[in-house]
């Protein structure tokens, strides 16, 4: 099966990684026409045209929601994509109005 090596009597799960929401628990590659549980994306598909920095945007404008079964207890997109290390473009993206609050804020802070 792929993503589980025999080793004796014991399994090992592999797990990937998704490049476009950063969901970690994928049990297959993102490739070969596999698709994110979360996000969507059918690698060889979707990311033919776009960018995953692209592909990202468009699921993070429409919600960031899960999209195949039931998510992870506990699944928040927002912590999974700050886990990543995509906080600063998320903000920008999912909600400008707050980015910019910040922005004066820390100006503010700068100048006080």
């Amino acid at each position: 099966r792929p993503g589980v090596s025999s080793i004796g009597v014991r399994e090992v799960i592999y797990m990937f990684s998704c490049p476009v929401c950063l969901f970690s628990e994928m049990p297959f590659p993102p490739q070969d026409y596999h698709i994110c549980p979360c996000c969507g994306t059918e690698f060889g598909n979707d990311d033919e045209d776009l960018t995953y920095s692209e592909l990202r945007d468009q699921w993070i404008r429409a919600g960031a929601p899960w999209f195949f079964g039931r998510p992870p207890l506990d699944w928040n997109p927002w912590v999974q994509l700050l886990h990543g290390s995509f906080g600063v473009e998320t903000m920008a993206v999912a909600q400008p109005a707050q980015a910019d609050v910040w922005a004066e804020g820390l100006e503010q802070l700068e100048y006080a």
